[in-house]
């Protein structure tokens, strides 16, 4: 049988910081690792092949329309992202349009609950995986500060400056810093990012670093936070995870689908003021903090690199058999 060719469709270039290009570079690896004869590129980049994997419903589809019309005997794949499965989908009401693939993807079980019934026979799990090198504290554990990380871009679905509002009701905790990394480019939210931390001097906007600079910071940090309102399984939550990072989240299934729904660190999402209260929480008492690694811990190997092999393997065996 000839090797399987598999065309990815990322919406953003393939070298972007963007979670889909962050996604798409990852399953290349995968299916590569897999044997399979791999092509990827943008929107307007798709190329015929035995299997189209295309990455965000909406954003993807003319890409997706394109291989449909024009590559006869192909099959096609979508990966059901966030903004598809918790906004973009259900506002459009455009599920209709899913059934002209082949096979839906979602990263993980909990997911399945947001498709429509008559879809879910059509979705396969397979779970992401995350391999970094984890960072050496390089920061002094008894410099007086305690340090959250926030890897998150400046969007409105990320609700980024929840934290700036959980800083003003914990003015006694001095101690307190946030250290925000991600770009402003999608939205133009820099401009408040920089007014945010001139207003208050615990807030930190670094914008868009190097991975690996990012890596050193959230494991030099004393916990990671995620306020997403929309998300699909967010990979620096993946990462502060494998990294044996504390977690603190906002209760969106795709964030309880990593973490656990038992996770002792979930928040409504824009309750800032349950927010707050997990902060102080953490900053005064070391045994909460300990809970919260521990609960990171547990979930480790949940992201394994075999685990999702194995899920894409059984993909494409599917579709081309």
């Amino acid at each position: 049988m000839p090797v399987p060719h598999i065309h990815i469709t990322c919406p953003y270039p393939l070298d972007s910081t963007k979670g889909n290009a962050v996604s798409a570079r990852r399953i290349i690896g995968v299916m590569t690792e897999l044997g399979y004869r791999v092509t990827a590129g943008t929107i307007d980049e798709w190329q015929c092949a035995d299997v189209h994997l295309a990455l965000h419903a909406v954003r993807s589809r003319a890409a997706i329309d394109g291989f449909l019309k024009k590559c006869e005997g192909g099959k096609t794949a979508i990966l059901l992202t966030g903004t598809d499965l918790y906004r973009d989908l259900p506002q459009s009401g455009e599920w209709d349009a899913l059934r002209r693939v082949d096979r839906l993807v979602v990263y993980q079980e909990s997911s399945l609950e947001s498709l429509p019934e008559e879809l879910r026979a059509m979705a396969r799990v397979v779970p992401k995986s995350v391999e970094v090198a984890v960072p050496e504290r390089t920061r002094p554990t008894d410099d007086g500060r305690f340090v959250v990380s926030q890897v998150s871009h400046l969007r409105a679905t990320k609700d980024p400056f929840l934290v700036v509002g959980a800083l003003g009701r914990l003015a006694d905790l001095p101690q307190l810093e946030v250290h925000h990394y991600g770009d402003s480019r999608a939205e133009d939210y820099g401009a408040t990012a920089v007014e945010h931390a001139e207003r208050e001097p615990r807030y930190h906007w670094h914008g868009e670093l190097p991975q690996r600079d990012v890596l050193q910071a959230m494991g030099n940090g004393d916990l990671f936070l995620n306020t997403s309102r929309v998300e699909g399984g967010a990979n620096a939550i993946a990462e502060a995870i494998v990294c044996g990072v504390p977690v603190v989240a906002s209760s969106i299934e795709p964030n309880r689908g990593q973490l656990g729904d038992g996770h002792p660190g979930l928040f409504s999402p824009g309750d800032v003021d349950q927010l707050a209260a997990l902060l102080r929480r953490a900053v005064e008492d070391a045994s909460f903090v300990d809970e919260l690694h521990d609960a990171s811990v547990r979930r480790q190997s949940f992201f394994s690199r075999a685990s999702e092999r194995a899920g894409w393997q059984a993909l494409v065996d599917e579709l081309v058999r």
